[in-house]
């Protein structure tokens, strides 16, 4: 197997992460913070060909298990999909991401992702 475009590195919640991950997180802010200090997700920093940060956590599936995109924010996601794809794939895990920006949509599409659910909303625009 080639080396990785990309590396990932566990860090520490920061003010640097958390302006970084504000808007991906659509409101949630606290509540992931509180999930990477508490250890029931966890902050990657990303370096190489993409940069930014990702949170990730691990969930039981029917399937097995699932990992998480809880929320990423940076530049150049394709390698780090192509990373968590092949991650998961050695693992047996499945992802599972919650987008709306359909450009990111397509992305994941093309990189052998399918819709899985659609969700409603009514009222308030959020």
């Amino acid at each position: 197997m080639a080396e990785n475009p990309v590396t990932l590195r566990h860090v520490s919640w920061s003010p640097a992460a958390a302006s970084a991950l504000e808007t991906a997180a659509r409101g949630d802010l606290d509540l992931i913070a509180q999930e990477v200090q508490d250890g029931r997700a966890w902050l990657y920093q990303i370096t190489g060909e993409a940069e930014g940060f990702i949170v990730l956590r691990l969930e039981a599936s029917g399937a097995g298990q699932e990992l998480v995109i809880v929320a990423a924010a940076g530049r150049n996601c394709r390698p780090v999909i192509r990373y968590l794809v092949d991650l998961a794939d050695r693992k047996g895990w499945t992802i599972r991401t919650h987008l709306v920006r359909p450009g990111l949509i397509r992305v994941y599409e093309r990189l052998g992702f399918q819709r899985r659910e659609v969700v409603m909303c009514y009222g308030r625009k959020q």
